[in-house]
């Protein structure tokens, strides 16, 4: 998959959780404004509900985190590739073939890795400095 089309279906994906925690805060909201209007209100019920909010929003905030986190994560190797492709945009004709070649190099590294020649991988990649730090 292309890094943009990746970086875009983590925002997606990130948007519908956050909606989805925001409508179960928003259930609980309701259910104390309901509770609230009522005239015998135990402030047990108050604290239950409470509680129910500050979890919902505790969980809305570390999935938010690990959104953000996989997001950043999408975009570093979005500016990666735009990086390598920005290379490539030169007029000398030995750095054009020196790309090519590494980009060769960057293709073969991930069809070994998908057929599981971890290995052959690792030393193509490390001959051809082209190792993720």
């Amino acid at each position: 998959m292309v890094p943009y089309e990746v970086l875009n279906k983590k925002f997606r994906s990130a948007q519908k959780n956050i909606d989805r925690e925001m409508s179960r805060v928003h259930t609980d909201l309701d259910e104390l404004e309901k509770k609230l209007l009522d005239k015998p209100t135990t402030v047990g019920d108050v604290s239950r509900i409470l509680t129910s909010v500050v979890d919902k929003l505790n969980a809305m905030k570390r999935k938010a985190a690990e959104s953000i986190g996989d997001e950043l994560d999408a975009a570093r190797v979005t500016k990666r590739r735009t990086d390598h492709l920005r290379e490539y945009d030169t007029k000398d004709q030995n750095l054009q073939t020196l790309w090519r070649k590494k980009r060769l190099d960057r293709i073969l590294v991930e069809y070994f890795l998908r057929c599981g020649y971890y290995d052959t991988a690792l030393k193509l990649a490390k001959h051809s400095r082209i190792e993720v730090t």
